[in-house]
């Protein structure tokens, strides 16, 4: 049986970053039959890294919080919107 799962990328201020990683990550999972989701969690950049987000296909979610708060925080929130119980974090500096 194929796992779900969910994967939260905390990020701060990486536009350059976040087409580059969801296009691996798109390619990474091409051929998987379970489902999964990428959610985003932008920590309070003050790049363009929300308009980069925006761009994301449908397996992506984005979520923004009011200000920097940390990693730590930034990767709570990813999970607390987490479709699937089995999740996975990644950096997303590459």
């Amino acid at each position: 049986m194929m796992e779900n799962f969910s994967i939260v990328i905390p990020l701060h201020n990486e536009e350059e970053s976040i087409p580059i990683l969801a296009r691996e990550i798109e390619e990474s999972l091409q051929a998987y039959l379970g489902k999964w989701e990428c959610i985003w969690v932008d920590d309070g950049s003050t790049d363009k890294s929300w308009v980069e987000l925006k761009k994301l296909k449908s397996n992506h979610r984005a979520l923004k919080l009011s200000r920097n708060l940390g990693q730590s925080t930034a990767i709570l929130a990813g999970i607390d919107n987490a479709k699937f119980e089995l999740i996975v974090t990644m950096d997303s500096d590459l």
